[in-house]
């Protein structure tokens, strides 16, 4: 992709058939994005990209200041303690007391403790998707034929409406159950409206009236965009 220096910031242009001009600022960096109709002239990138150095830089001490704080062990939505016991025979990791208990082997290194609390995340990403699913759907009058969990850098989730398919970000497991029902139900509403449109929001009213105020709490620590 073309990358365009502009007052010492990096942002890498990504051109597009129609549209308009999406800035946006991506963890854990702060790596800039600018969308843009394929005709779009270098001037006229510049002219937007001059009047928003400013949000720029906000974004990126926030989204930077965001990873730093990320890297305390939460789950559903609160801060957590690890604590690793080492076992002859690895065993699923368990919540308890406000701590995560995860068994290994004696000796095992970081990365096998990493694991051990990846998996347990799918696990209860795995047992809760389905029952937001299971109660939303005939609300909804949709159908989820498949959802997926994987590890996204951007976004909290996906939906691919042509095929019935949702993925959920295995981050969302360190979120709040308020803010997993309201990624789920977002994602279902594509299955109904695959844009962001009016229609999309009116959908959101309806199925799931809060989703404004428990959005914001979710991208309070995630991409800003403009």
């Amino acid at each position: 992709m073309p990358t365009l220096l502009f007052d010492d910031l990096e942002v890498v242009i990504v051109y597009k058939p129609g549209g308009t001009l999406r800035l946006t600022v991506h963890p854990p960096q702060g790596r800039i994005r600018l969308s843009a109709p394929q005709f779009a002239s270098e001037t006229l990138i510049r002219e937007f990209l001059s009047n928003k150095i400013p949000w720029i830089r906000r974004q990126q001490t926030r989204i930077r200041a965001a990873h730093a704080q990320s890297s305390t062990p939460r789950f559903r939505g609160k801060e957590i303690k690890i604590v690793v016991e080492p076992n002859p025979r690895p065993l699923p990791a368990k919540f308890r007391d406000s701590a995560l208990r995860v068994y290994v082997r004696p000796g095992s290194k970081e990365d096998g403790v990493t694991r051990a609390i990846e998996l347990f995340y799918r696990t209860y990403l795995g047992a809760e998707v389905p029952r937001l699913i299971e109660r939303y759907e005939p609300r909804m009058g949709v159908e989820v034929k498949e959802f997926r969990i994987k590890k996204m850098k951007t976004r909290w989730g996906t939906c691919n409406h042509r095929v019935g398919r949702i993925w959920i970000n295995l981050e969302m497991a360190k979120k709040s159950p308020e803010e997993l029902e309201y990624l789920v139900v977002h994602e279902m509403v594509h299955l109904l409206e695959p844009s962001h449109n009016q229609r999309f929001k009116a959908l959101m009213d309806q199925f799931y009236p809060k989703w404004r105020t428990v959005r914001k709490n979710l991208n309070s620590l995630s991409v800003g965009e403009i």
